[in-house]
């Protein structure tokens, strides 16, 4: 009886026993599963952004070998620098905006479609509130004619921006063709001092003028945008063209004269890039309905910033100047705004580095429109700078960051 009695006890414990065991087997197993899964995606991570980067280099290879390769305007074969360590030119070449190309996918159409209905949603919202509180619909656009204010006064100072900028080429024209050949000389120096002069002037009279005017901040925006672009695009020519003067020898094989046509200035003031060439891949046609809906989405995305503000930000600080702030509802107010100004982000980049500037490149029929990368799937903020506005950074590629390594390359191989 007694080793009946101690039989079931043993076979108890040895099924617990049994059951415990397998149970730290699956802990064990699930956490190698886990470890095997976290190294997996680290493995598919780093293959995914070094064949990223591998395929961006061959790309970019085959862009310039192809440009090297092939004839350009008057039948020339631009003939590659002598200099092994001479950094490479930006190259155009006609390709399609980045969402373009990503909403023809339809799971990405359905994100846009998502926006859409938000906007949509606000309208409601805005259309039954008025009807609830104030009895009748009430379109209230106080604060967008408040944020465009003086409008008037800021086309004038546009149409000035824009002379001045277009006096540049007859400055530079007259320079090229009168000055003596061969090395910089004394004209060359004066030239150099009225271009600087010139550039602060530009820069400091529409600040002047801001100041002045107290203008909102929409109308302060435009005013220091079309500044910045003039700017940039002035300077972008002259270096380009400055160093064909200067290099310029008549009679020769490469005898393009000392200074471009009007018109590809004028093309350049307008066109959607800030680096200059005489010419850029050029699409067959203009599609008008495509131009359209583009300034209908810039139209749509300027409602929709409206919207955003006015319901998420104007209530937190219209009061700010008549009630006490303390610091406690300075960190609420900042951070109640910061999803909505997340958003404004948003839709500030596709209203103008998307459907403005594809609009304009429509128009003009400009070829090579990678405004900007995808910049949302940056691990790095080295790499988010260079990838949301690809405009901007040319430009600061061509004319800023290669002039310094151009400079101090000069400087090593001098010493």
């Amino acid at each position: 009886m007694a080793a009946r009695n101690v039989s079931p006890n043993s076979n108890g414990n040895s099924d617990s026993g049994g059951e415990n065991n397998a149970f730290i087997d699956q802990l064990k197993i699930q956490h190698l599963r886990n470890k095997t899964q976290k190294l997996k995606d680290e493995i598919l991570n780093n293959l995914d952004s070094q064949l990223e980067d591998l395929l961006e280099d061959f790309c970019q290879e085959v862009e310039e070998s192809n440009t090297h390769g092939s004839s350009h305007t008057n039948g020339e074969v631009k003939k590659t620098s002598s200099r092994d360590r001479e950094l490479p030119d930006k190259v155009f070449v006609s390709r399609r905006s980045v969402l373009t190309e990503l909403f023809e996918i339809s799971h990405i159409q359905t994100l846009k479609n998502i926006f859409i209905a938000v906007l949509i949603i606000f309208s409601m919202n805005t259309i039954l509130a008025d009807f609830i509180e104030k009895g009748g619909l009430v379109i209230d656009l106080n604060l967008v004619y408040w944020a465009f204010g003086k409008l008037s006064i800021v086309v004038q100072i546009w149409v000035g921006m824009m002379f001045s900028t277009l006096l540049v080429y007859p400055c530079l024209y007259f320079w090229a063709i009168s000055r003596p050949l061969g090395r910089a000389g004394l004209p060359d120096w004066l030239m150099l001092v009225a271009y600087i002069v010139y550039q602060i002037a530009f820069m400091a009279y529409p600040i002047k003028m801001l100041g002045e005017h107290q203008f909102p901040f929409a109308s302060a925006f435009i005013v220091l945008l079309e500044q910045t672009r003039l700017v940039m695009k002035s300077h972008a020519f002259v270096r380009e063209n400055a160093a064909r003067a200067l290099r310029y020898k008549p009679h020769s094989e490469q005898d393009q004269g000392p200074c471009p046509d009007f018109s590809c200035y004028l093309y350049f003031l307008f066109a959607p890039t800030l680096v200059y060439r005489d010419t850029y891949p050029r699409t067959n046609k203009i599609r008008w309905s495509y131009v359209v809906s583009n300034f209908a989405q810039v139209f749509g995305c300027t409602i929709y910033i409206y919207y955003v503000f006015y319901r998420f930000c104007v209530p937190i600080f219209q009061n700010f100047n008549s009630d006490h702030v303390t610091p406690k509802r300075m960190v609420i107010g900042i951070f109640g705004c910061t999803l909505p100004g997340v958003l404004i982000l948003f839709i500030g980049f596709f209203a103008l580095l998307h459907s403005w500037l594809n609009a304009f490149a429509e128009m003009l029929r400009f070829g090579d429109r990678l405004f900007y990368k995808d910049w949302w799937n940056s691990s790095h903020f080295s790499n988010y700078y260079r990838t949301w506005n690809v405009v901007v950074h040319d430009w600061l590629y061509c004319y800023v960051y290669k002039d310094i390594y151009n400079v101090s390359f000069f400087c090593q191989f001098s010493v």
